[in-house]
C-alpha cells in the first residue's frame, strides 16, 4: 500500500470512528430491507447510501430522509457513520459488525453487531446467521436494547441477476415485517423499494412506510 493511499484510509477510519453521536430511529449495517445480515462489505469498500421513508409513498411531503456511509475492513469488519432526518435536525449514529464464521456448505454465516451508538440512544446488539440455498437465502437471528430482545427473520431470493426479493420480519409489538423488491443497476449502483407494516395494529397509522433506498459502492484497491 503506498503512503497517500493509508492516509487516505487511516483519514476515513478516524473521520468514522470519532464522530459525535445522537438518536435518530435507526442506524444500519449490511441489511435486509431492515434487519441486519451477516453481509460484511469486503476489504476496502465503501458504501455511500440515500434512503427516503414516507407514509403512502418514498416521497410524501412529510418523509424522512437518511444517509447511510459503510466501509469494509479487512474482511471481517464493517463500520458506519448514519446520518438522519437530513432535511431538519441531522442526528448521527455508529454501527459496527463483525463476522464470527465465514459460511460453509454445512455452516452458516455468523456475525454480532451493534447499531444505535449515540450520546442519546441506547445501543443495540445483535447476533444473526445468513445461509444460502440455491437462489434463496435464509437469515436468522436475535436483537437486544435497553433490556428488551427480538427475533430477527429474514429471506432474499434472487429472480434474476440483477432482481432481489427481500422479506424480513422483527419479532414483538412496535416493531414490523417487509417486503421489498431491489435492482442492482450496475456493479456499483442498487436500488431498494420496500414496504414495511407495524406488527401493532394501534401503530400502523403512524408506523407504516414506504422506504426507497438508493446505494452506490466503490471499492478502494486495498
Amino acid at each position: 500500500m503506498n503512503r497517500s493511499r493509508t492516509i487516505f484510509v487511516v483519514a476515513v477510519a478516524i473521520a468514522i470512528l470519532t464522530m459525535a453521536f445522537a438518536v435518530c430511529a435507526q442506524a444500519y449495517p449490511t441489511c435486509l430491507n431492515v434487519i441486519p445480515t451477516a453481509d460484511v462489505l469486503v476489504n476496502g469498500s465503501i458504501q455511500l447510501a440515500y434512503e427516503s421513508d414516507g407514509k403512502n409513498t418514498p416521497v410524501d411531503h412529510d418523509c424522512t430522509g437518511y444517509t447511510f456511509t459503510q466501509i469494509g475492513i479487512g474482511g471481517r469488519v464493517e463500520a458506519g457513520v448514519d446520518f438522519c432526518d437530513v432535511t431538519g435536525e441531522t442526528d448521527k449514529l455508529f454501527n459496527a459488525k463483525y463476522l464470527l464464521l465465514g459460511e460453509s456448505i454445512a455452516v452458516p454465516a455468523v456475525a454480532a453487531g451493534v447499531m444505535n451508538v449515540g450520546n442519546d440512544s441506547d445501543a443495540s446488539y445483535y447476533l444473526v446467521g445468513t445461509k444460502g440455498f440455491g437462489k434463496s437465502r435464509f437469515h436468522a437471528g436475535a436483537q437486544t436494547q435497553n433490556g428488551s430482545s427480538w427475533g430477527l427473520f429474514g429471506m432474499d431470493f434472487a429472480a434474476s441477476k440483477s432482481v432481489k426479493l427481500l422479506f424480513d420480519w422483527q419479532t414483538g409489538p412496535g416493531r414490523g415485517h417487509t417486503a421489498g423488491i431491489s435492482w442492482q443497476a450496475t456493479p456499483a449502483l442498487g436500488v431498494l423499494l420496500y414496504y414495511l407494516r407495524n406488527n401493532s395494529a394501534e401503530l400502523r397509522e403512524s408506523g407504516d412506510f414506504v422506504g426507497l433506498w438508493v446505494g452506490y459502492s466503490l471499492n478502494l484497491g486495498l
